[in-house]
């Protein structure tokens, strides 16, 4: 047999009192990191998605009035507004829609990491939240006076 190996070195950080400090003060830093991230990731997605979304909607909207038999798209600037008003909510519906489905079909697969009913009821849990926010998004902005093509 082997001889027993020392067991590891302690260090009391409650007796030591720099080494206490230094620990508060990386956690305290940790967390004001942690905190800004939470913060700042969410706004910087939001202004991103919203300038691709609008890009992709005023990009196509043009496409699809010609699809109409509308000549010159640029002279209707009304019909064009709520072209793009009304593809913004189908790709919204769209980016609900989509993972659903995948969840949903993720059932067909032989083996999976989690159970496709458990898989299927949280997708489903999710997408409802989604729609029931929108909703609120959209209620919200029609009783505050906000324009449809501020809304994300």
């Amino acid at each position: 047999m082997p001889p027993a190996s020392p067991p590891p070195a302690v260090i009391d950080v409650a007796s030591n009192s720099p080494l206490m400090i230094i620990a508060i003060v990386i956690t305290f830093a940790f967390t004001i990191l942690a905190l800004y991230i939470f913060i700042r990731i969410p706004k910087t997605l939001v202004k991103t998605t919203k300038q691709i979304v609008h890009e992709t909607a005023d990009a196509v909207a043009p496409v699809v009035m010609r699809m109409q038999h509308v000549h010159e798209p640029a002279r209707h600037p009304v019909k064009l507004k709520k072209l793009t008003r009304v593809i913004v909510i189908i790709m919204k519906l769209l980016l609900i829609i989509i993972p659903l489905t995948l969840i949903l079909c993720s059932g067909l697969a032989r083996q999976t990491a989690l159970d496709a009913g458990l898989a299927a009821m949280i997708g489903i849990w999710l997408a409802g939240i989604c729609v029931v926010l929108f909703g609120i998004q959209y209620a919200l902005a029609h009783l505050l006076s906000v324009k449809r093509q501020d809304i994300l």
